[in-house]
């Protein structure tokens, strides 16, 4: 009985650090609501929350809080969501096509939450927490208004956040030369080669973020660093060796590349140059020895996907494994899944695994069922083609959707052997934002044409 009681009752920590993370989180809705005509301090703070989660990633920090582990994501979506709630009392929503996509979706997931609470406990929060992140900053994302000089405003803190992100990785590496990273750190944490210093969705990032300063480059109408920024992103995808994240911004670049096919011979001559220069830079160094590491390393990485037993065929034999029992579920689990709790419980190679499928298709059709990822694939495609191929009035709005579709079309590559990220849920949000965006300028140009008043007037924020 003594024994029971003392785990129901909570630790003299967590009586004591409660009320200090109550007030604190208190205090950052009020800002919120304070600065509320500032909605782009909702994207800077996904971000410097993200890069955070970078640099503190194995394991996450966290408060406890009466047995439940409070996160800095838990914060930030707690506060969006507050923002989101409270401007809807100020500003109508409209229920336009793509947010009540999003809004069913979102439906979905937090019954499939709610059901495995009931069933599972505390287990269902921890495996939907990634989930609920991706929705609700989506959510946010999608239910604002930022103009152009917002939207530049936001890029410039993502090209911020992409060089946080290569310092982590630096100091990593750095300390892993000097000793004061311990290599230890690097196997606690899964990585099987000291240059993947960054998890997966942190190389995706920069991978992001050098689509659109090259495609910016490539027009010759962004900043005058655009192409320097690209190069040293995508370097650094190179050298942090995902090669998910590889395939998914080659197949994105080659987007890139027929879309602003018109502008590639005007800036031949700066490729080409950068080609000679690297190839005898690297020359250089590979004579002397310096790259012999990193040359192993990427060969390495490379022969792995082809080997009979690799991180690859793990995955694919486990898919097959969570979409066998799937299939053979009833009628209702097919359409909305199992509810979050139910596990990755499969064999793989005669094997128990119990780790996530790595592939956030799979992870929606086995939580949300046919109905969810469906949702989801519509949702995105939607976004996806929208940004590709929508009429711009401006360079910059042609930067800001385009650059949405490319980020887009390297998400749906990555979401086949990876789950997505909340930074994911914030571009698809934003993508859908400006679908409705055009809807309602629309209107009031037919409404203005016809002579009948708008009812709806923009807001400057």
């Amino acid at each position: 009985m003594d024994e029971l009681s003392s785990l129901l009752m909570p630790s003299a920590m967590t009586i004591v650090a409660a009320p200090f993370v109550l007030v604190a989180v208190i205090a950052i809705v009020w800002f919120f609501i304070a600065s509320s005509n500032k909605r782009t301090l909702g994207m800077a703070y996904v971000l410097a929350i993200f890069a955070f989660e970078i640099l503190t990633h194995y394991p996450r920090p966290y408060v406890s809080l009466g047995g439940l582990q409070a996160y800095p994501a838990d914060i930030l979506v707690v506060v969006l969501m507050v923002v989101v709630v409270l401007e809807s009392f100020k500003r109508p929503v409209r229920l336009q096509g793509p947010l009540l996509l999003w809004l069913a979706l979102g439906g979905l997931l937090f019954t499939s939450l709610a059901l495995g609470l009931s069933q599972y406990g505390k287990s269902a929060g921890t495996e939907s927490r990634d989930y609920v992140y991706f929705w609700c900053v989506g959510l946010y994302a999608c239910t604002c208004e930022f103009d152009e000089a917002e939207m530049k405003k936001i890029a410039k803190w993502a090209t911020w956040c992409a060089y946080g992100l290569i310092a982590i990785a630096f100091y990593r590496w750095i300390g892993l030369a000097l000793g004061f990273v311990p290599r230890s750190f690097v196997l606690d944490i899964g990585i099987t080669s000291v240059f993947r210093a960054l998890p997966s969705e942190a190389a995706f990032f920069l991978a992001a973020a050098a689509l659109v300063h090259g495609m910016a480059w490539l027009r010759g109408t962004g900043s005058p660093r655009s192409g320097l920024h690209a190069l040293i992103f995508a370097a650094i995808v190179v050298v942090l060796q995902h090669r998910s994240v590889w395939l998914a911004t080659v197949v994105a670049g080659a987007v890139l590349m027929v879309q602003e096919r018109k502008h590639l011979p005007r800036q031949f001559p700066w490729l080409l140059g950068f080609v000679l220069l690297a190839g005898i830079g690297m020359g250089i160094a590979a004579t002397f020895g310096y790259l012999d590491p990193l040359f192993d390393a990427l060969d390495a990485s490379l022969s792995s996907v082809t080997a009979s037993r690799s991180t690859v065929t793990d995955r694919m034999f486990g898919w097959e494994s969570l979409l066998d029992e799937w299939a053979n579920s009833s009628t209702k689990t097919l359409l909305f899944g199992f509810p979050y709790g139910h596990g990755w419980h499969r064999f793989v190679d005669g094997k128990v695994a119990e780790y996530s499928p790595h592939n956030f298709y799979v992870d929606m059709l086995l939580r949300v069922g046919v109905v969810g990822l469906g949702l989801l694939v519509l949702a995105t495609l939607m976004a996806l083609c929208y940004s590709l191929v929508a009429k711009v009035e401006s360079e910059p709005e042609y930067l800001q959707i385009r650059g949405f579709g490319l980020i887009l079309v390297a998400s749906v590559v990555y979401y086949v052997p990876y789950s997505a990220s909340y930074t994911h849920g914030a571009v698809t949000g934003l993508a859908l934002a400006q679908i409705m965006h055009r809807s309602i300028r629309r209107r009031q140009q037919a409404r203005l044409k016809s002579g009948r008043p708008t009812a709806y007037v923009k807001r400057s924020y």
